[in-house]
């Protein structure tokens, strides 16, 4: 059972079930929301209930550059991982990463990639949690 608790924020809503059915496989706890401005108003009812944000680039309303942003702001605790259909140039990740976001995974994406991904931010959660307990 994981110790991920994932919001995603996708406006296609075959991408949104089918990373559903990814993210539960997994042993992910996942909730999916189709803009930006419903993830706001999710965190804002309950700041605790995720440690985990991903998000689509291209929504419409806020785009999912600035809603990570906005995430990182205001929820510290929350990592970042933007989901896209571009290829960033190695400037560009490290703007995002400037901006926010922990990571970038490209569409279409495979089951192994969502598996490293989890993989990665339960590390960055232990490491976390490691250092505030001492």
């Amino acid at each position: 059972e994981s110790t991920l608790h994932v919001l995603g924020a996708e406006d296609d809503a075959s991408l949104r079930a089918l990373g559903e059915v990814i993210f539960r496989r997994l042993g992910v706890d996942f909730q999916s929301v189709s803009d930006a401005q419903q993830g706001l108003s999710l965190l804002a009812q309950n700041p605790q209930r995720f440690n985990v944000v991903l998000s689509d680039r291209d929504m419409p309303g806020m785009d999912g550059d600035t809603f990570l942003s906005e995430v990182r702001l205001k929820y510290p605790h929350i990592q970042t991982a933007l989901v896209t259909g571009r290829d960033y140039t190695d400037e560009e990740v490290e703007d995002l990463r400037k901006r926010g976001v922990d990571a970038y995974i490209r569409k279409p994406y495979t089951i192994s990639q969502i598996e490293a991904l989890t993989k990665t931010m339960e590390q960055v959660l232990q490491e976390r949690n490691k250092k505030n307990d001492v």
